[in-house]
């Protein structure tokens, strides 16, 4: 049988997808604006190594700068910040490409970010120009429908947004309030802000992530060179500042991350171009900077790591292995190998080659 190969009954493709045994591979896709396209690839889950999918790179809308895949695995979409909309794909569950489905969906002006609760059923696009958010009902198609009162109302010039685990809050990172606006999302997707909204933070928060219990939201201060620690109300979504925070970080810090265990914060600084980690005291939300012994000779303390110029985005890969970071001036997606007992981050020998400067990150199967 041509490019195929059977062992122990399960079926292996030529590009590494298993049927009937557990899959070894996972995709990945990558927005670059200046080429309107989104880059796809297929990434080994042992060794990390990465694989163009074949059509790579897909035509988007113009601009398109956040990509996020649904829970599924069937679909993805891209905001297309000069487009003023969304482009809709659908994944070939085989090779993992990408097909735009129909005609791109309008958002108000200029979304620079995407958001998909677990359950999969709304995307959220927040829109920087216009100042709000578009909410979208998701159909079994993978269509998108606005829902009644759409767009809702941010503060001026938002940079990002999240989704909280438990898909009860929604989260807006605003540097021009120095604040996080939070918002309750009902079941039709309505968000309604949450009294006390904005949460002031460090200056220039511009991203937000959340230990995976969903007991503290980490806020990267771009503009105080600092994370900032917030425990969530797990009724409310109202965000509280932990003792010690705001926490020192690199220079200019631009996204914030977890392992998938939530022991470790990671902080990527783009003036720096280096990764600063934490170790999460799970109780009190204090970070504590990780000491690098990994030089046994002459054991060094540090809590950062180098990366690639300029980098943008962070992302943990759910397997727990490793860690992706995006590089504006390298155009590159550089991969990271993490030490589960200490937390430390090595860079390791794979990556992807871009081109052009990637902006986003989203993970499929």
């Amino acid at each position: 049988m041509k490019n195929r190969l059977v062992i122990l009954g399960c079926l292996v493709t030529a590009i590494g997808v298993s049927a009937g045994c557990t899959q070894s591979t996972h995709t990945a896709y990558v927005t670059v604006p200046t080429d309107n396209s989104v880059q796809g690839y297929r990434i080994n889950n042992s060794s990390g190594a990465f694989q163009n999918l074949p059509g790579s790179p897909f035509p988007a809308g113009l601009s398109p700068v956040s990509v996020v895949v649904h829970p599924s695995g069937h679909f993805a979409y891209a905001a297309n910040q000069l487009g003023n909309n969304i482009s809709i794909f659908s994944i070939d569950a085989n090779t993992g490409a990408l097909e735009e489905m129909k005609t791109q969906v309008s958002t108000a002006v200029s979304p620079v970010s995407l958001a998909i609760n677990s359950s999969g059923s709304l995307l959220f696009a927040l829109n920087s120009a216009s100042a709000n958010i578009s909410v979208f009902a998701i159909a079994s198609d993978g269509t998108l429908t606005p829902i009644s009162g759409s767009p809702f109302a941010s503060g001026s010039n938002p940079s990002s947004l999240v989704v909280s685990p438990s898909d009860k809050f929604l989260y807006v990172a605003n540097p021009d309030e120095s604040g996080v606006e939070a918002y309750t999302i009902a079941s039709t997707g309505a968000l309604q802000q949450v009294a006390g909204s904005p949460f002031f933070v460090a200056a220039g928060p511009i991203a937000i992530s959340f230990d995976p219990g969903e007991n503290f939201a980490f806020v990267a201060d771009s503009a105080a060179n600092s994370v900032s620690v917030e425990t969530i109300n797990s009724t409310t979504g109202a965000l509280t500042e932990v003792s010690g925070s705001p926490f020192a970080a690199g220079t200019n810090p631009i996204a914030v991350t977890t392992d998938v265990k939530g022991q470790y914060v990671y902080v990527l600084n783009l003036g720096s171009s280096n990764i600063s980690e934490f170790s999460l005291d799970p109780t009190t939300g204090f970070l504590t900077p990780i000491q690098d012994n990994s030089t046994t000779a002459n054991p060094i303390s540090s809590s950062t790591v180098a990366t690639s110029s300029s980098p943008v985005f962070i992302l943990a890969d759910p397997n727990g292995s490793f860690f992706y970071v995006g590089s504006r001036s390298g155009n590159t997606v550089q991969e990271f190998s993490i030490d589960q007992a200490t937390g430390v981050l090595t860079a390791n020998s794979q990556s992807a080659t871009t081109g052009v400067s990637p902006t986003s990150m989203s993970l499929g199967k």
